[in-house]
């Protein structure tokens, strides 16, 4: 491939420049929040919706209201099927304020800012938990005793250094019913969108996009030099700058995803005290 009409741009601190300055207000679900089907108008949440297109959504999947909005601005065909509408939102600026006693505690100093919003972002996704009953002993018999009490549990037995006593136990893993997830998926959707924009001022063919990063061919090396105003580098947040061309290794199959967005009826369990939580999980 000729280089000289290929050229590759990423997007500076994309996810990070989400929850600095997002869209629209931050989603947060409970227990009772649930999947509904769609009722045809659009609000601030979560959809199920059918799509073969590539370009902003990645097939059928569920997306955010903002993602939603954007394919209606471009008339990219899609059809909503369910929704998942909070009962309660966070503020626009509930991360900026974060950001901004990061930014200040490191100094601007990007190699340490940055593992640090990766990690505020990455735990946003979590959706399950361990818990279990541990204790310390040195005498084997005990903790084995104490492990088979537990069947459907995992057993844990991790020698303390130094000493001749065990940290053991017994976990379960636990989802949780109250999470963040709803706010991880609207980073990604926003974080997209960026890339989707970048992409349309880029103009050419496109080669390839991951993430933050795309790469585009052009026939003719005059349309980037109209375009030379629109691609400037740049080192402020969310605007892009010129990387180097990859080499393509990989290239990733994209499926719809269907998922099972129907009711579960009710069971209900004869338990009469807290400790018997276990019978549930």
């Amino acid at each position: 491939m000729n280089h000289k009409n290929t050229i590759a741009k990423d997007i500076n601190k994309q996810c990070t420049s989400v929850m600095y300055n997002p869209i629209e207000e931050w989603i947060g679900f409970d227990y009772n929040d649930i999947w509904e089907e769609y009722d045809g108008t659009l609000k601030l949440g979560l959809y199920h919706v059918k799509t073969d297109d590539t370009t902003l959504f990645i097939k059928t999947d569920v997306y955010s209201s903002a993602t939603i909005k954007k394919a209606k601005e471009h008339t990219i065909k899609h059809t909503i099927i369910r929704q998942l509408i909070p009962k309660y939102t966070e503020a626009k600026n509930v991360f900026k304020l974060f950001i901004d006693e990061i930014l200040e505690f490191s100094k601007n100093d990007s190699q340490i800012y940055k593992l640090m919003m990766n990690m505020m972002s990455e735990m946003l996704a979590k959706t399950k938990c361990s818990k279990g009953k541990y204790k310390i002993n040195s005498n084997l018999d005990q903790i084995f005793a104490f492990v088979r009490k537990y069947p459907d549990m995992k057993p844990i037995i991790n020698n303390i250094p130094d000493t001749e006593h065990y940290l053991y136990g017994a976990e379960k893993d636990m989802v949780q019913t109250e999470n963040n997830l709803g706010m991880y998926i609207q980073i990604i959707d926003q974080s997209n969108i960026k890339l989707y924009d970048m992409i349309k001022d880029m103009s050419g063919t496109l080669i390839a996009r991951k993430e933050d990063c795309a790469m585009v061919h052009y026939d003719d090396v005059e349309i980037i030099m109209k375009n030379m105003p629109i691609l400037e580098d740049s080192t402020e947040w969310e605007r892009n700058r010129s990387c180097i061309v990859p080499n393509i290794k990989h290239v990733q199959e994209i499926y719809s995803k269907d998922y099972d967005l129907n009711i579960k009826d009710w069971k209900d369990y004869d338990i009469q005290d807290s400790d018997e939580w276990e019978k549930i999980m």
